[in-house]
């Protein structure tokens, strides 16, 4: 989906989230409503101009993923890795702006072994700029072996080439 009208190739995440959050609302007011971005949960920036709007205020937590593959492109520095995911995600904390609202951060992660030149100084970047952005989040714990209940033919505890 796309945020905001785009036809029906690409159907409107914004006005959907809105309208259910406002449903559920409707019954249940004291409820938190969380919106995920588009693009995996990684790309919040429709909101910047088209923020959800709620009829019962205060109720909205953006939510966003980030993953070290994600961002594969970025320079391996600390103020590059800032500035992409302060346009992907991080401007929505600004205080007093028609967008402002929390974010919270449910899913991040690496490879599990590191694999990737991008990810050497991720993983403490990442952390930093959570800290210092004041967001809220989650860990999932992706350690890249299968679990017991995996697809047949994967082994538990074998390495898996997702997270």
């Amino acid at each position: 989906p796309g945020w905001g009208p785009g036809g029906p190739a690409a159907p409107d995440w914004h006005a959907a989230a809105t309208r259910a959050g406002n449903a559920i609302l409707a019954t249940s007011p004291q409820l938190l409503i969380v919106v995920g971005g588009v693009d995996w949960g990684k790309d919040l920036t429709g909101a910047y101009h088209l923020p959800v709007r709620l009829q019962v205020p205060g109720r909205l937590v953006y939510s966003a993923h980030c993953y070290v593959w994600s961002y594969e492109e970025l320079p391996n520095t600390y103020e590059a890795l800032k500035a992409r995911l302060g346009k992907a995600w991080g401007y929505l904390v600004q205080p007093d702006q028609p967008y402002t609202a929390p974010v919270f951060v449910s899913e991040f992660g690496t490879f599990s072994d590191c694999r990737h030149v991008s990810c050497s100084r991720w993983w403490p970047d990442f952390l930093r700029y959570l800290e210092e952005g004041d967001y809220d989040w989650a860990i999932w714990q992706g350690d890249g072996t299968y679990s017991l209940n995996s697809s047949p033919g994967h082994v538990f505890g074998e390495p898996t080439d997702y997270g």
